[in-house]
């Protein structure tokens, strides 16, 4: 054996042994070094798991850094790519216009340049339409190519089919609005008379409310109109009844499920017309029903509807009634008995009633106004012998009413104690109620003439009260009134003599009492004084309030025309002046 050889040898053996121990030394300190409790093995794990989150928020901080990062390149490639996008748009018409320039200087080096022509004078010759290369030639520039016409030609059509812009299509549409607008206006400048009637242009009265524009005059010829129902749209209409009047079955139809006529223009006026007949299922079919703006009715007879005349609501609306008669207006209500408002007004700006019969309301009101105003003038407003109507005259929004010269009475059959009611839904400090030489009349046993529930005091001058009850229930003030205060009118009827009258004692002292009225027929209800009346001359002169006068200027005669009331010395009491024979 050579040296090198056992040199080798003893050299794996040390190696051999010394492994061993090594291994063994590592096996003591691993075992040194791993916890031997429990608690110590669990908080080596959580260590280990902290570990492990935080390596793991780190790489979803890390994601989501390079999504950010791809997400900004794209915007910054899409960018770049409109932005390439128009560029190369920009190219393109550049070489277009290049190209065209080209061929335009290509011909004219190829043309020589013409003179300008001698053109002829207008005077003398007809000119004809130049052609493009004349006109280039007038204007000493080079003729126009068929390449950059056809290029232009192009262009002018593309301009034409783009769409206007939406600020040019509403000024159209604003024009066009103004326009149909301007029409019934230019239509209005000139007044047409519409005939209306058998053998004339318009056959009903509904044919001639579809043709009827501004300010038009329709001529209904007499005659009954059975189930012709119309709506009125134009404005400043005049429907008048020529040849005596005209009569408006409603026949079971009703215009919009409401009226025999619906009016939605404004200020109509309507004169000698009968309307009748009018039931809707809502209960409340009219004989006219207002939905424009101002009415005025003159000569007119509603009767046997569901209700009258009724209104809406129009701070702007004025409604005049003249010389008309309103009686039988009659619906059956959910209560099983009749109901029925005669007139009927909505929240308007002012109501008048002038020289009017309104009668026969049952179990509803007479008059009815939720008016701003109203002036109820030298009408006679009655139940007659037979009537049960609720209130004779009902004003529940209170306001500025003026009751003067009316004859109001009230049957022994009526549905409620007063004849005037004020003031009972809405109540403001600027409501005021005035009585002025009227004639009220109440045949129940025990009444109010007014029932006031607003707080300024109603105000009575120179007026009669027949009736056993209290003239008024609220705040009130009496001026010069002759009190009859029985209870039964028919042992007052029976009476024979002269009537004793004496004045007052508080609280109506300024007032005077009596035991008959000294009508002429109080039975009859012919509320005329006689000539023993106590009323002649006891009247006081009543003013004026607020620039309205308060004295009366005419009296009820009948629903055709006012009479003048003429009187000598003072005024008498109550709604008509004694003439004496």
């Amino acid at each position: 054996m050579t040296k090198r050889t056992g040199l080798f040898l003893i050299l794996t053996l040390s190696i051999g042994l010394a492994l061993p121990a090594a291994a063994s030394q590592n096996e003591s300190r691993v075992e040194a070094q791993m916890p031997n409790s429990p608690a110590e093995r669990a908080a080596q794990m959580l260590r280990s798991d902290k570990d492990h989150l935080i390596t793991a928020a780190e790489a979803v901080n890390l994601a989501e850094s390079a999504a950010k990062q791809a997400l900004a390149a794209a915007k910054d490639a899409k960018r770049a790519a409109k932005a390439a996008r128009v560029a190369a748009d920009k190219a393109v018409r550049s070489a277009r216009a290049a190209r065209l320039a080209l061929e335009t200087a290509k011909g004219a080096a190829m043309r020589p340049r013409a003179p300008l022509p001698d053109l002829p004078t207008p005077a003398t010759s007809k000119l004809k339409p130049a052609s493009p290369t004349a006109k280039a030639a007038r204007r000493g520039a080079e003729p126009e190519l068929p390449a950059a016409r056809a290029f232009r030609a192009r262009s002018k059509a593309r301009s034409k089919n783009r769409p206007e812009p939406k600020s040019k299509k509403r000024a159209a549409k604003t024009d066009a609005a103004k326009r149909r607008a301007a029409k019934p206006i230019e239509r209005a400048s000139r007044t047409l008379v519409l005939r209306v009637g058998p053998g004339k242009q318009y056959k009903t009265p509904s044919q001639a409310a579809r043709a009827a524009r501004n300010g038009d005059v329709i001529e209904i010829t007499a005659g009954v109109y059975e189930g012709d129902v119309a709506v009125w749209r134009a404005n400043n209409l005049t429907l008048r009844g020529v040849g005596g009047r005209v009569h408006l079955k409603a026949a079971g139809k009703a215009a919009k499920g409401k009226a025999i006529w619906v009016i939605r223009g404004d200020h109509a006026v309507v004169e000698n017309i009968e309307f009748s007949g009018a039931k809707v299922s809502g209960k409340n079919g009219a004989g006219i029903r207002l939905e424009g703006t101002g009415l005025t009715i003159r000569n007119s007879y509603f009767h046997h509807n569901q209700m009258g005349l009724l209104t809406g609501r129009n701070p702007l609306s004025d409604v005049v009634i003249e010389n008309s008669e309103f009686a039988y207006n009659i619906v059956d209500s959910r209560r099983k008995r009749p109901l029925g408002h005669n007139i009927y007004i909505g929240a308007i700006r002012s109501f008048t009633l002038r020289n009017s019969y309104v009668h026969h309301a049952t179990f509803g009101h007479n008059v009815k106004s939720r008016a701003a105003t109203n002036r109820l003038l030298y009408n006679r407003l009655a139940d007659e012998g037979d009537g049960n109507s609720s209130y004779i005259v009902d004003l529940p929004n209170g306001g500025a009413s003026y009751l003067i010269g009316n004859a109001i009475q009230q049957s022994r059959y009526t549905d409620n104690w007063s004849l005037i009611n004020f003031g009972s839904k809405v109540s403001t400090p600027l409501d005021r109620l005035y009585l002025a030489n009227n004639t009220l009349v109440s045949e129940r046993k025990d009444s109010r003439f007014v029932s006031n529930r607003s707080s300024r005091p109603v105000m009575f001058v120179n007026n009669i009260l027949v009736g056993k009850g209290k003239p008024a229930r609220g705040p009130s003030q009496l001026f010069s009134n002759l009190m009859i205060q029985r209870k039964s009118l028919d042992a007052m009827a029976r009476l024979n003599g002269t009537p004793r009258m004496r004045k007052a004692r508080a609280p109506y002292s300024g007032n005077f009492t009596a035991n008959r009225p000294g009508f002429v027929d109080l039975a009859g209800r012919d509320y005329r004084l006689s000539p023993y009346s106590p009323a002649i001359d006891m009247g006081r002169d009543p003013g004026a309030v607020e620039g309205v006068s308060l004295m009366p200027r005419f009296e009820f005669q009948n629903r055709i025309q006012l009479a003048e009331r003429s009187r000598h010395g003072p005024i008498d009491l109550g709604a008509f002046e004694f003439i004496g024979d």
